[in-house]
């Protein structure tokens, strides 16, 4: 059985972040609850696929100001993750620039990626995955 955020307050998911968030930043290399660089990299490469539909469904909930919301991004960051950061990762590695694409790492592997014909910069499956998220400068990416 999956336990969801339902299944528990939302102050407690929100006091758990904090305290990871307050982890990540510790500096005194005595601390017990410091969180290593194993620990940032890991959380790194596990968020990276949830942090853009954690963060949509978040706001969907609570509004672009609640509190989880706001509390899932300082953790995001803390650990290095952002979508800009995200969308620069997946512009250097060649990677569908759109956040909800589930298919990124497999198209990687195969290389049927189109590139922007505007920006020449970012690149999408094909034209649904580029209109279903459009970013900016390039506010009119045609493929």
């Amino acid at each position: 059985m999956m336990c969801t955020a339902n299944d528990v307050a939302s102050d407690d998911w929100i006091q758990l972040f904090e305290v990871m968030i307050s982890s990540t930043r510790c500096l005194n290399p005595e601390c017990d609850h410091r969180a290593t660089p194993r620990f940032i990299v890991s959380c790194q490469t596990k968020l990276e696929r949830h942090y853009i539909p954690i963060r949509d469904t978040l706001s969907k909930i609570g509004g672009s100001d609640s509190k989880a919301l706001e509390t899932w991004h300082r953790f995001a960051e803390s650990v290095g993750i952002s979508e800009s950061l995200l969308l620069a990762k997946w512009i250097r590695e060649v990677q569908c620039c759109n956040p909800h694409c589930t298919d990124r790492a497999a198209t990687k592997k195969q290389g049927k990626l189109l590139k922007c014909a505007q920006c020449q910069s970012v690149y999408y499956h094909g034209r649904t995955c580029q209109r279903a998220y459009v970013i900016s400068p390039c506010l009119l990416h045609h493929i």
